[in-house]
């Protein structure tokens, strides 16, 4: 069974705007998630939304 992702997502905007999903594993402590493009971000600092794994395929 393969690792299930965190899934929380954020929107911010720069000259552009973006959009993270976390890729950490799901359920990992802390506020602070990780995007490989973007970076980290804190839920204190961004609007955060979580949602839950999609089902395994």
């Amino acid at each position: 069974m393969a690792m299930q992702k965190c899934h929380a997502s954020t929107q911010f905007f720069d000259d552009e705007g973006y959009e993270a999903e976390c890729v950490l594993p799901a359920g990992h402590a802390g506020t602070v998630h990780q995007d490989p493009v973007v970076g980290d971000w804190d839920e204190d600092e961004l609007y955060t939304v979580r949602r839950p794994s999609p089902p395994d395929r």
